[in-house]
């Protein structure tokens, strides 16, 4: 367990998990992984999703993105942002990261752009996609790299909590 002061004033405990590569590999944010994996890195501290962006960037890829159905199923199990956004109403949706990916797990309705300011996306509890205000604060995932592993393999997560 580590103690760290985060450039934006949080500090953070850093905990360091091994898991052994199975089918639910990716059990602890609720994520199930395909055999293309990425590391996760759950941080509970809210934020506006550019100060997420920031973090992510600033210690590890991006925010985190998914491309295929297998990641949709359970979803993570948590409202946070993730790295889909679009410079304005009439720009397209893109990966913060430059990824390309048609999946879009969209609640019904949405996109809706309610009150012409939501140009960023967090994922719910539930799994799905809804447009947001890029100023209001919610916790966020961050990636790093791509892991390609056999099942023997482990891959490890770390969980930011705030204390």
């Amino acid at each position: 367990m580590v103690l760290v002061k985060s450039l934006i004033g949080l500090f953070v405990i850093v905990f360091p998990i091994i898991l052994t590569l199975q089918k639910d590999r990716c059990h602890l944010l609720s994520q199930r992984c395909s055999e293309k994996s990425k590391m996760f890195v759950y941080v509970s501290s809210p934020v506006n999703w550019t100060n997420a962006q920031k973090y992510c960037r600033q210690r590890y890829s991006d925010l985190a993105t998914t491309d295929d159905q297998t990641d949709h199923g359970d979803g993570f199990k948590y409202d946070m942002w993730i790295g889909l956004y679009q410079a304005n109403a009439y720009s397209p949706w893109v990966f913060s990261d430059g990824s390309k990916s048609l999946f879009r797990p969209w609640y019904s309705a949405q996109p809706n752009n309610a009150g012409g300011n939501q140009f960023c996306v967090y994922t719910s509890l539930s799994g799905y996609w809804n447009d947001w205000d890029c100023a209001d604060k919610l916790p966020f995932v961050c990636y790093t790299g791509e892991l390609f592993a056999a099942a023997t393999d482990v891959t490890p997560f770390h969980f930011i909590v705030s204390v």
